[in-house]
């Protein structure tokens, strides 16, 4: 399966699964980086009723929303903005302080969708080093579950600043949908499906509970 394939059977898997749900309202965090190049301008043709939709983010940046680097700047800009009717946004609000950016986006998750903030999916990214939203290997990030969305100061890849949710929120998701492409992200995906004790981060997300979907191109299924 080439990358290409994969976005088009994730973008046809989720107008399924939202076509499925008979609540009036579904929750979803989506993530930034390669995979939100993939998969945003697929689900800008999806002809689904985005109304029903509460999406937030899995991490982001701690950078302006106008920034290039800006998570939800790409979702604006790849997605959100081509579509005729938005969905309900719920984005980290900006601060130059990860740690009060991330307390204001928990307060907006829990009055927006509950506390604790129940995902109908999460989807995923996964980096070469098993890290997954921005939650890194032998990193505090890994072990914070005080909160549903914490900041990130020092993480191991640029910039340094960021806010997260934790693995405590992407545990509760009612499903996880991991989306991975290319070969650097194959050791990682291989470890942690054949070793579920494994200590990377996404083995430590996907053994919290949630029914996991994988979606991989052949390159990082090997």
């Amino acid at each position: 399966m080439s990358p290409t394939e994969v976005a088009e059977q994730v973008a046809a898997e989720f107008a399924r699964y939202v076509d499925a749900m008979p609540q009036p309202r579904i929750a979803i965090a989506v993530p930034g980086g390669s995979v939100a190049d993939l998969l945003f301008p697929r689900f800008a043709t999806l002809a689904i009723d985005w109304r029903r939709i509460d999406v937030t983010w899995v991490d982001e940046r701690v950078v302006p929303p106008d920034h290039p680097d800006s998570n939800v700047r790409a979702a604006r800009h790849l997605w959100i903005d081509r579509l005729a009717e938005s969905p309900r946004l719920i984005p980290p609000p900006f601060s130059p302080d990860a740690d009060l950016m991330a307390a204001e986006w928990q307060r907006m998750l829990v009055a927006t969708i509950g506390s604790p903030p129940r995902l109908a999916v999460a989807i995923l990214g996964v980096g070469p080093d098993g890290h997954v939203a921005s939650i890194f290997p032998q990193h505090p990030s890994l072990e914070r579950d005080d909160a549903w969305a914490i900041g990130v100061h020092d993480a191991p890849k640029p910039p340094p600043d960021r806010v997260t949710l934790t693995r405590a929120t992407l545990a509760r998701a009612s499903e996880l949908w991991v989306v991975a492409c290319g070969s650097e992200k194959a050791a990682a995906i291989g470890e942690v499906r054949r070793n579920p004790a494994s200590p990377l981060p996404l083995a430590r997300v996907v053994a919290g509970g949630p029914r996991v979907r994988w979606f991989l191109d052949d390159a990082a299924a090997a």
